[in-house]
């Protein structure tokens, strides 16, 4: 009998802890993809039973998918979820309260933001952490609501509080503290007191080496510099921040240092650096936000100004008519009382008038080309990257990475073409290309997509403008060569790569070279790659030479002469 007893409680724990072990491994899996895959991560949490789970892993359970509501957007959603599964009373009130308020800052609604922040320190007047941490929260959501003297209050209130218990100041709070309430200084124009407390936050997040914060703090001083036109410490302080979070790919720091370095160069009057800063921002801004969106937008601003263009010349050709008419009948009045040398110069002036008149027209025509054509480039470019961004959103639906990489293939191809629609667009010239300009924004582009671990150096040596066709062509030659590159030489600690385009007698000569790994020349040529069938395919296009010279550890060089 104590036999079959033993027996049945082991069945009991193995079959529970196999239960548990399943359970552990969806919420896991859940988790993995919340980021990368949320419909992957929703097909793993709809299949666990609540009641099934631990407080623990319940309150686990939440907080995934409270992030993936808020990963896409399902703000309304998220608000329904909280509130239904947060009334049983066995959970932290302290969580209820943050998830609700984060929630309806989501949805814009800051009031009641403020209240369940309220809620927030009412509850925890005992706990001084918490306590510091709720005046933090409400000092935010007062910043939000334009009411800069309750936010500064609250933020006072919790340095004061620290102090008041001697708490330890080299903390995160007492950083963040300083730097918040900082910024309500700089708002207020007490750029002194402002300073002091950057100036400490900024310490102490060095010394608890936490860098986007650090990067905070820095861009904190550039603004308050720029706020008072000490342009050149601003942009110090800027290049500062960038410093630390290039290396960690700190995207919303770079953002905002980009965004802050055109403006200040562009009051400099230094336009070539503004446009490199407000191009590197877009650039990362569309990689950041939702590209369909954005298109859309910018299309129906092209558009607006596009036909604001049209009725301003429209406008002008009517006033251009009437100004005509009163000539045409001053002169012909004239005509009754002059003598025949009047009729004369009238009969040439005439003459003059209809050449000038043709004139006009022609230049308007042309005007009206040249803006037609900037447009079509202009939607040639968004076209091409609204594939770029289908690309991107199928990549998502597959765990493969080498259909990943296929996706990520193709998008590079793609935004090689797209380039040079929109140097078009950008330049004056509407039939060639800066190519050296043209290839850094290449390499630009798929050092981020590929984010490489190898340090690379590259150099360009070109002074040529290429038409489109060749450019297009060349681009995407050079987009295959440099992808291969960055690919197989991922482990290396440094990579160089040098670029060199010139014109010699009756041939332009393409020469790219690379000194990392190489690779044997024979057994390359039998694999055949998408990549090096599109390479051959566009010299044989060209009606170019190639050469390709390389061997193990020695680096490859390609160099292409392609016949004017």
């Amino acid at each position: 009998m104590k036999k079959i007893t033993y027996i049945l409680f082991l069945s009991f724990s193995i079959v529970s802890f196999s239960q548990n072990i399943t359970i552990n491994k969806m919420i896991d899996s859940a988790y993995y993809f919340k980021n990368s895959n949320p419909e992957k991560a929703f097909f793993y949490l709809n299949k666990i039973t609540l009641s099934n789970l631990s407080k623990e892993e319940r309150i686990k359970f939440i907080k995934i998918k409270y992030s993936l509501l808020d990963f896409v957007g399902e703000y309304q959603k998220q608000l329904e979820f909280i509130e239904n599964i947060l009334i049983n009373s066995s959970y932290s009130k302290n969580l209820r309260i943050d998830l609700l308020a984060s929630t309806y800052y989501n949805l814009g609604e800051y009031q009641k933001q403020l209240a369940y922040y309220k809620e927030g320190l009412v509850l925890n007047k005992e706990n001084i952490n918490l306590k510091i941490k709720y005046l933090n929260n409400l000092g935010w959501a007062y910043k939000l609501l334009n009411n800069t003297n309750k936010a500064l209050e609250h933020y006072n209130k919790g340095l004061k509080l620290l102090k008041e218990k001697k708490l330890d100041t080299l903390t995160k709070i007492y950083a963040t503290l300083l730097g918040n309430s900082g910024l309500i200084y700089t708002k207020k124009g007490n750029f002194k007191e402002a300073l002091k407390r950057f100036t400490i936050s900024k310490k102490i997040r060095k010394n608890l080496n936490n860098k986007g914060y650090l990067a905070g703090s820095y861009l904190d001083i550039a603004e308050l510099y720029a706020a008072q036109n000490q342009l050149n410490k601003a942009i110090n302080f800027n290049k500062k921040a960038l410093e630390i979070v290039l290396p960690i790919n700190g995207r919303e720091w770079i953002l905002r240092s980009f965004k802050n370095l055109y403006v200040l160069k562009e009051k400099q009057h230094n336009y070539k650096d503004a446009l490199f800063y407000k191009k590197e921002y877009d650039s990362l801004n569309t990689l950041l936000f939702n590209k369909k969106t954005l298109k859309k937008q910018s299309y129906l601003k092209a558009k607006i100004e596009y036909e604001h263009s049209l009725i301003a010349l429209e406008k002008e050709n009517k006033v251009i008519e009437k100004t005509a008419f009163i000539r045409l009948i001053i002169i012909l009045s004239s005509v009754l009382f002059f003598c025949i040398f009047i009729i004369v110069i009238y009969i040439l002036s005439k003459k003059n008038k209809k050449i000038d008149s043709i004139n006009n027209q022609l230049f308007n025509r042309n005007k009206e080309k040249e803006i037609l054509l900037k447009e079509i480039h202009h939607r040639v470019k968004n076209n091409l990257q609204l594939i770029s961004s289908l690309l991107n959103i199928q990549s998502r639906y597959t765990d493969k990475e080498e259909v990943k990489s296929m996706f990520l293939d193709g998008k590079s191809r793609i935004k090689s073409m797209a380039l040079v629609h929109q140097k078009l667009y950008e330049n004056e010239q509407l039939d060639s290309v800066d190519f050296k300009d043209y290839l850094t924004q290449i390499v630009k582009n798929l050092l981020i997509s590929y984010g490489s671990k190898t340090k690379v150096n590259f150099t360009i040596d070109s002074i040529e403008n290429l038409d489109i066709d060749l450019s297009i062509t060349l681009g995407l030659i050079f987009n295959e060569i440099i992808t291969n590159s960055l690919k197989y030489n991922n482990e290396l600690g440094s990579l160089k790569i040098t670029i060199s385009l010139k014109k010699e007698k009756e041939a332009y000569v393409f020469i790219i070279s690379d000194d990392g790994i190489g690779f044997d020349i024979n057994k390359v040529k039998k694999i055949k790659t998408l990549g090096l069938q599109l390479i051959a395919i566009l010299v044989k296009q060209l009606e170019a030479e190639k050469t390709i010279t390389s061997s193990k550890n020695s680096g490859v060089l390609y160099t292409i002469k392609i016949p004017v």
